[in-house]
């Protein structure tokens, strides 16, 4: 199967319904799914194209003939940039079936600093310290779950020291600037892929960043920066265009400068998502390093949707209606260094408006659960994007269908594996472990914790999915508690007990 850019985008445009959930509202949600084969992984953040990546057709060329030899499936893509020392760059990816339905729920694992790839380039990912690559292993792989959109995001930060790296290239589609003995060749190259699927299925996207000593420590111009918003992507399919409200807020009156862009979108209620936006300076070039802060459920708009980034949450008790100056929430936070911006985007209500017919359906006039934000560096100067994102069906707590269970072999040293059984409820639903030893056999599966009559004890410290059965437990019968959480409630599913006592 052929795969290209106009692909890419068209896939990202096609995941649309799956996006705002109108498909998945109130439908069962059982244990991760599991990994899919074959998917079409893009890279959202950074946007690599030919204007800024380094000879773009002879990588692609080289990406072809992996692509040839069977390494890779079609569409692969390779691409080389740049990024100054010391920066970061945030790497989100668009996860999609052969279809171009979004893939919520997936695991997705990065590979950094790639086999074979000489990797030298010092970086943490998401705290963690990554290696060099070698022929023999990765740096290191990271895992992450992709959000109600199909998307992941992975933060990438550089810890080389300035003078050790590559000068500057006079442009960024040029070849990197490497010295003859190559010891300051300091890149890390990244690669996606499907946690647990065969990993030459997937059509997925190789990025490679180079460090550099800016040639420069010139600050850029910010009097009037410009931020679009780039996650969720909205576009006339899956959302509507507010021109009038453009036209009111900075045409008719000047409460906002011109180039603002509104618009209004559909979420499920209780669902997480990446807010992203790209920031440019006065020349038109990314701004690195700058402090953007995403006024919440904004003031003079009445939002009223429970919303937080993990850290701060709305306070519904600021009036920010049409007589009220406060937002309700301010999140604060820095761009990378390709100019993007991320935050964690979670609304917290457990009942929403009801599910429109579409995603350009009018939203409603009343009764709305809503959240308009808006972002800014330089506090009124910026030619920005709003969006009113609206929240809609119920958000159903989890319920036991199937029991939880146990898998394993009874004996000390075996593992033993938690099975979390079938729940029903609204996605995305978490689980985590408690084991139990117990002095008599427990032949029945509840939906709470052990009762006294089953002489259990609570193995302390035991909470991930599979337990190495102890000396402790020979002669004990070991059993399993599933708590299922979302943010409408908790679920507790306890298993049988091994068949056997522990030998």
């Amino acid at each position: 199967m052929k795969f290209s850019l106009k692909r890419s985008l068209a896939t990202i445009g096609a995941v649309a319904l799956t996006f705002a959930g109108l498909a998945a509202v109130g439908s069962p949600a059982n244990a991760a799914p599991a990994p899919y084969h074959g998917a079409y992984i893009t890279l959202l953040t950074p946007t690599l194209d030919d204007t800024n990546t380094s000879e773009a057709g002879a990588n692609q060329a080289m990406a072809n003939t992996w692509i040839d030899a069977g390494w890779f499936a079609s569409g692969l893509k390779y691409q080389r940039s740049f990024a100054p020392v010391g920066s970061t760059v945030v790497f989100t990816y668009h996860v999609a079936d052969k279809d171009g339905n979004a893939l919520a729920g997936q695991s997705i694992t990065l590979r950094v600093n790639k086999q074979y790839s000489t990797s030298q380039a010092a970086v943490t990912v998401d705290g963690q310290n990554a290696k060099p690559g070698t022929a023999s292993a990765d740096g290191l792989r990271v895992a992450h779950i992709t959000d109600a959109a199909g998307n992941v995001s992975f933060t990438v930060e550089n810890k080389d020291a300035a003078g050790t790296v590559e000068q500057e290239p006079a442009s960024f589609t040029d070849a990197p600037t490497i010295s003859l003995d190559g010891l300051d060749d300091i890149h890390c190259q990244v690669l996606p892929y499907i946690t647990g699927a065969q990993e030459k299925d997937d059509h997925t996207v190789i990025s490679e960043i180079h460090y550099y000593d800016p040639a420069s420590s010139d600050p850029a111009p910010v009097t009037n920066p410009t931020i679009r918003q780039v996650l969720p992507v909205l576009n006339d399919t899956n959302s509507i265009h507010r021109a009038d409200l453009e036209n009111l807020f900075s045409v008719q009156n000047t409460w906002y400068p011109t180039g603002i862009g509104v618009r209004q979108a559909y979420l499920p209620t209780g669902s997480t998502n990446t807010l992203a936006y790209h920031v440019t300076d006065d020349n038109g070039k990314p701004l690195r390093n700058a402090t953007v802060k995403v006024h919440v459920n904004k003031a003079h708009s009445a939002s009223n949707a429970h919303m937080t980034d993990g850290t701060t949450p709305t306070n519904s008790a600021k009036d920010n209606s049409a007589n009220g100056n406060f937002d309700q929430a301010l999140w604060t936070g820095t761009t990378d260094g390709f100019g993007n911006v991320f935050f964690n985007m979670h609304n917290t209500d457990t009942v929403g408006e009801a599910a429109p017919a579409t995603l350009t359906t009018a939203v409603p006039l009343t009764g709305g659960v809503f959240s308009q934000l808006y972002p800014e560096v330089t506090a009124g100067a910026d030619h920005a994007d709003m969006t009113e994102f609206h929240f809609f069906g119920t958000f159903k707590a989890p319920t036991r269908s199937v029991a939880a269970s146990i898998t394993g072999t009874a004996k000390v040293g075996k593992a033993l594996t938690a099975k979390n059984g079938t729940w029903a409820g609204t996605a995305t639903i978490a689980y985590t472990y408690k084991w139990y030893r117990c002095t008599v056999i427990g032949k029945t599966a509840t939906t709470a914790a052990p009762a006294a009559s089953a002489k259990c004890v609570v193995i302390a410290g035991k909470t991930a999915q599979t337990y190495t059965l102890a000396a402790a437990d020979k002669g004990k019968f070991v059993r399993v508690l599933v708590t299922a959480t979302n943010p409408a409630g908790v679920g507790l599913s306890l298993s049988k007990s091994t068949a056997t006592k522990i030998g």
